[in-house]
C-alpha cells in the first residue's frame, strides 16, 4: 500500500491541490485523505476511480504499476516555470519601487515649481 499512499500525495501535490481541496472534490473528510497518504488505510475501488479522474492518472499509475509518462520531465518544467515566475515577480517589485521613486522625485521637482501634480 505504500506506493499507493505516496502516489496519492505525489499526484495531488502535482495538481496543486491541498488535502482540503482534494477532500472537497471527493466528498471525504480531510482526515480521510491524510490517512490514505500516511498509509493507514486505502480508498475503496469506487473512490480509486474518482481519484484517478480528479488527478488525471490511470489506476496503474496511481498504484505505481505503470510509470507516468514524462512525469519527471513535467516536474522539472513546472519547477523551471515557478522559478521564472518568482524571478519575474521580484523584477516587477523592483521596477515598481523605481517607479515610485521617480514619481516622488517628479513630485518634489514640481513642488519646487508650484505644480504638485504628476
Amino acid at each position: 500500500m505504500s506506493k499507493l499512499n505516496e502516489n496519492i500525495r505525489k499526484f495531488r501535490e502535482l495538481r496543486r491541490l491541498t488535502q482540503k481541496d482534494f477532500s472537497d472534490r471527493l466528498k471525504k473528510s480531510r482526515n480521510v485523505i491524510s490517512n490514505w497518504e500516511r498509509g493507514e488505510n486505502a480508498p475503496d475501488p469506487d473512490t480509486i476511480e474518482q481519484i484517478c479522474r480528479i488527478l488525471d492518472v490511470t489506476p496503474n499509475q496511481l498504484f505505481g504499476w505503470e510509470a507516468c509518462p514524462d512525469y519527471e520531465d513535467y516536474v522539472e518544467r513546472v519547477r523551471a516555470v515557478r522559478l521564472k515566475m518568482d524571478e519575474l515577480v521580484d523584477r516587477k517589485k523592483a521596477i515598481d519601487k523605481e517607479i515610485d521613486e521617480i514619481k516622488a522625485l517628479i513630485r518634489s521637482e514640481r513642488a519646487k515649481d508650484g505644480n504638485g501634480k504628476i
